[in-house]
């Protein structure tokens, strides 16, 4: 058969040849638009889509133009594709699985044209239910394309094709290569003609992977493929290649006939839906995704092999504040230059990953059969990146020193779901941020048990705010000539499960989960209500009532607007309110806390500083404060007496109330010689116990009633004190 006849006998095979090659392309496609491809995104559960600016262009439009939903795109479609892509695309997402979908179709573009491209995509996350909600992919222009197939179809030889063609005799020497497999290879057609096609051979295969392929096409005269060969540089690379065996009228095979196709690109695309899918595109890091995929192995492994493995949680102290204060670009950098000290400082076996935010994983595998030694190497691997995490970095000229969090958890020998599993490494790291950050802490079972029962409070510390479960007790505060000035309320919470809780327990607790907003505002509208009692009855009508502000509470947007409303609501006087606050309040934002006392303090409320002594204050701050009082704070009165240090803070903070003008009072008096020593300093208002413990507001009542001020050390007495 002369070459000629090949050539002819090549036309009729290329139809085939092009269906084969569309049913080779099992995997995706997903390149960037630089790379000419159009990318889009699209939630088939909302039917929200998002498109690129080359996907726009592909059509005509400007970027954000074409309108972004599923229907739009499958409305654009041409009406004799649009029937077969929605039925594909309709079966790819109740069927698909892990593979992608491709489809070929037209689309009109803005001025009415139609132009074919090619759809590849793939589903990368799915509802509880396993419905599709996010499929990724890309449109690739693919009209020249079509019209070179349309153009082969017509040409006279199959050699114009953009795909490489080779034609060997039946010994496999090389007779004729077109132009493109010239390009495609690197060698010149002299360099190729009257060799085999084993000059292309890249050693990826071995001989049994030749020695099937030609059994093949000599029992079935055909054979299409993925293959690796060599350029003439030295470049390995994949190629698409269908061979048909040519016989002549006797059924002897005469000629072979190549078609190749470079699937370089498709290939790089692959790589990319990869790293979309399972990378984060910040660090290169696996991200949660693969992250699971893998720990869910090896629990399995470590399980089948009795082997201790260690999972280590990572979060980075206060990243917030770099991206407040130097950016976001800073602290992307910030983020990559961790990813790279967090791979320096493990092995090639561990896995390094990165949650999202400032959150990263680390796994190390099959550490030891013996929990204590397994985690001694993972404690050895995690203070390792502690002190890597503690060096400087460089982030574009200005230097920044970070610190981390870290919870380390063994598993192995037992079951446990990676979701239990993470839960662990979560408790352990902020065990760490608890005891002050830039620290390691294991979990441990006890943990779990502690979190249990925390959850169980703060149910039940929802309900005691929807069924009102609270009180207020009241310790009354007395000046040194024993006459009842007010009294500070005091929350109680009797819960009928637990019993009396002490706000030691739940107030702190309602800080964390800001149910501190909604028991605040009880306690404020309570308090108020009680002084508008009060102000009926003459002798108790002068009476002022202290009231806990928590930070959260205060930092509230419409604190003051709540706190003026319901002064307004009771008809109270609103000097009867004092707002107590303590010196946390001082360390964040000063100038908004500024403002808004000084908006209540002109309506009348009084402020005071409870604690005082026990935080940090600027002094610059407090003489800008508009205080009406300092409570000394009760770990100073109790060793008053006895620890001369404790007797010099108060004394200096009577003399700094008395340079500021303002008023003190002692909290946690309990005996006649601490108010006596009080009253020596020139503090000459008091509350606890020596008065009263907090009281139920029926016995505080008649407490009241039956106060004679007897237990008061007198003004005069404390002159004498101080002579």
């Amino acid at each position: 058969m002369s070459i000629g006849t090949a050539a002819l006998t090549l036309i009729t095979m290329m139809t085939a040849t092009s269906r084969q090659l569309r049913r080779s392309e099992r995997r995706w496609k997903f390149a960037l638009d630089g790379a000419g491809d159009g990318v889009w995104d699209w939630n088939p559960k909302t039917d929200r889509a998002i498109f690129s600016q080359r996907w726009n262009e592909i059509l005509g439009y400007a970027d954000g133009e074409f309108p972004e939903t599923g229907a739009a795109v499958f409305k654009a479609i041409h009406p004799q594709d649009v029937k077969s892509v929605t039925k594909g695309v309709r079966q790819y997402m109740r069927e698909g699985g892990d593979s992608s979908y491709t489809a070929d179709f037209r689309m009109r573009t803005k001025s009415g044209d139609w132009k074919w491209v090619a759809a590849r995509g793939k589903i990368v996350a799915r509802d509880a239910q396993g419905n599709p909600v996010r499929i990724i992919g890309t449109h690739t222009d693919i009209s020249d394309r079509k019209l070179a197939e349309e153009q082969m179809r017509i040409a006279a030889s199959a050699f114009e094709s953009q795909q490489g063609m080779m034609i060997t005799d039946e010994q496999k020497r090389i007779l004729q290569v077109n132009h493109a497999f010239i390009k495609m290879s690197g060698y010149s057609e002299a360099e190729i003609l009257g060799r085999t096609p084993r000059m292309f051979k890249s050693g990826r295969h071995d001989g049994v992977f030749y020695k099937e392929m030609w059994e093949t096409i000599s029992q079935n005269g055909y054979w299409h493929g993925e293959i690796w060969d060599k350029r003439k540089n030295g470049d390995i690379f994949p190629k698409w290649l269908s061979i048909t065996a040519v016989a002549n009228s006797d059924g002897k095979v005469t000629h072979y006939v190549g078609v190749h196709t470079d699937i370089t690109e498709r290939k790089n695309a692959e790589q990319k839906i990869e790293s979309l899918a399972f990378f984060d595109q910040l660090t290169g890091l696996p991200n949660r995704t693969l992250l699971l995929d893998r720990l869910k192995q090896l629990i399995a492994v470590s399980m089948r092999n009795s082997q201790y493995s260690a999972m280590l949680m990572i979060d980075l102290d206060h990243f917030k504040n770099l991206n407040d204060t130097l950016g976001h670009d800073k602290g992307d950098i910030f983020l990559a230059q961790v990813a790279r000290r967090l791979e320096d400082c493990t092995r090639a076996i561990d896995t390094v990953a990165r949650l999202g935010g400032d959150e990263f994983i680390i796994i190390l595998p099959e550490l030891s059969p013996d929990k204590k030694r397994a985690a001694d190497p993972a404690e050895k691997v995690t203070e390792k990146i502690l002190e890597a995490l503690n060096q400087d970095y460089k982030l574009d000229g200005n230097s920044h020193h970070s610190s981390a969090s870290i919870g380390v958890c063994l598993f192995g020998t037992e079951s446990i779901t990676t979701e239990d599993l993470m839960k662990q490494a979560d408790l352990a790291m902020y065990k760490s941020k608890s005891a002050g950050r830039n620290a390691i802490s294991f979990y441990d079972p006890e943990m779990q048990s502690s979190v249990l029962k925390r959850t169980a409070l703060e149910k039940d510390l929802r309900n005691a705010i929807e069924q009102q479960q609270f009180t207020l007790q009241y310790q009354p505060q007395v000046d040194i000539n024993g006459r009842i000035t007010g009294a500070e309320a005091l929350l109680r919470w009797l819960c009928p499960g637990r019993g009396a809780v002490s706000p030691r327990k739940f107030i702190p607790l309602a800080e964390e989960t800001r149910l501190i907003i909604p028991v605040g505002e009880w306690v404020l509208e309570t308090a108020c209500a009680q002084l508008a009692v009060w102000a009926k009855r003459a002798d108790m009508s002068h009476l002022k009532i202290a009231i806990n502000v928590s930070p959260i509470q205060f930092a509230k947007a419409d604190f003051v607007e709540q706190v003026l409303s319901t002064v307004k609501n009771t008809g109270i006087k609103p000097d009867r309110l004092k707002l107590e606050l303590t010196e946390s309040h001082l360390l964040h934002n000063i100038e908004d806390i500024i403002s808004k006392m000084q908006v209540l303090g002109d309506a009348g409320i009084s402020f005071s500083l409870d604690d005082f002594g026990t935080g940090y204050s600027s002094l610059s701050y407090l003489k800008r404060l508009p205080l009406w009082q300092l409570k000394i704070d009760k770990s100073f009165v109790r060793d008053i007496l006895t620890e001369p240090n404790d007797a010099e803070i108060a004394k200096t903070i009577v003399a700094l109330a008395n340079s500021l003008g303002l008023e003190v009072i002692a909290e946690g008096v309990e005996t006649d010689s601490q108010q006596a020593s009080l009253a020596k300093l020139g503090c000459y208002h008091y509350q606890g116990y020596l008065l009263s413990r907090s009281l139920p507001i029926k016995e505080f009542d008649a407490w009241c009633h039956e106060w004679s001020g007897n237990k008061m050390v007198k003004q005069e007495s404390a002159q004498q004190l101080l002579i």
